[in-house]
């Protein structure tokens, strides 16, 4: 049992192969020929290949990347990157192989991230549906992975932080709630994310929290909500937070890590409404009001510690200079301590 186990993990794989195709909108909404990195992982037994060191018992690396680049040439178009996931997966293997990973990327998708969108489609080798041609590996699961988004916003809790904004790096990783399913095309739709996307953005660009969680709090639970969602990880970065730190943040899993309860404490709507306009919830004119009345507490404190000290001050005085006030006639004495009271 353990020895078959080991089979089933061991395969070959194709790391970062760069294609170019029409795979839906550009990020300037254009169907236009755009870079994909893709990724792939095919199971197949080595066991007779590690042991005789024959390549006939293996499977070239070029035979499937060249099967890759002749669908993506002959081809040219697909309407987004679950078609190409399908098209890939169709294509005809070697006996004894099996697609287990397939990740494509599009790097350029997004005006305002580094690294674009990218799908990741899982196969279970142990169930397989009969095609035309020949039996393929039942699709296990999809994620979409969004990363690197820079959004500026005021967030944080020290008084420098509330008057600009600094950049924020958000990331998703979203599992569709119906998957695959023909009845909710759009659930799994290149257009969808790009929808989810933007609502972020406005929502996170808007936003005055001060602290990371409650902001990815909110993205999470506003995604899951309004873009029918299984589950959602929103992970967040501050870039500036610390300065011999490259980033400092947290991620929130939704709705693992929270109690459904807790939702109608919580406005989960109002990601949907980012289209419009929103107020801040602290404005410009209250940060300033608030700096200029903690600058006057400040200074009001300052002047009764003066007073304090200026009171303890003269009590060390008078005791030390008691001795010689006795020394002297009450006409002298008047004067010196009138004196004294100038200097203090």
């Amino acid at each position: 049992m353990e020895a078959s186990r080991a089979r089933a993990t061991s395969g070959i794989y194709l790391s970062k192969l760069r294609l170019s195709a029409s795979v839906g909108e550009d990020a300037w909404g254009r169907e236009k020929p755009q870079p994909i990195i893709l990724t792939i992982k095919l199971s197949m037994d080595l066991e007779a290949g590690g042991k005789t060191d024959d390549i006939t018992q293996t499977m070239s690396y070029s035979d499937v990347c060249r099967a890759i680049l002749s669908l993506v040439q002959n081809e040219g178009h697909f309407k987004g990157l679950v078609k190409l996931h399908d098209a890939i997966r169709k294509l005809p293997f070697n006996e004894g192989m099996h697609l287990s990973y397939i990740s494509s990327q599009l790097p350029k998708a997004i005006l305002r991230s580094e690294a674009g969108i990218e799908l990741q489609s899982r196969y279970d080798r142990t169930y397989w549906e009969q095609t035309t041609t020949h039996y393929t590996e039942r699709l296990e699961n999809e994620t979409w992975h969004i990363r690197d988004l820079k959004i500026p916003c005021i967030i944080g809790v020290n008084p420098h932080e509330r008057l600009a904004k600094q950049t924020v790096m958000v990331s998703l990783v979203i599992e569709p709630l119906h998957g695959r399913c023909p009845d909710h095309p759009g659930d799994n739709s290149d257009n969808h994310w790009r929808n989810l996307i933007k609502a972020v953005f406005d929502f996170v660009d808007q936003s005055t929290y001060q602290t990371l969680e409650a902001l990815a709090y909110q993205v999470a639970s506003g995604a899951y909500h309004n873009f029918q969602l299984k589950r959602i990880e929103v992970a967040m970065e501050k870039p500036s937070a610390l300065p011999f730190v490259e980033g400092a943040g947290v991620v929130v899993c939704y709705p693992e890590t929270l109690d459904p309860l807790l939702l109608d404490g919580f406005s989960g709507n109002r990601l949907k409404r980012t289209s419009q306009t929103m107020k801040p919830e602290i404005s410009r004119t209250d940060l300033v009001e608030q700096k200029k009345q903690k600058k006057r507490k400040d200074q009001v404190k300052e002047h009764q510690d003066s007073k304090k000290l200026a009171a303890a001050c003269l009590q060390t005085i008078t005791m030390l200079c008691y001795s010689r006030l006795s020394t002297l006639d009450a006409a002298v004495e008047v004067d010196y301590l009138i004196e004294l009271g100038a200097l203090l």
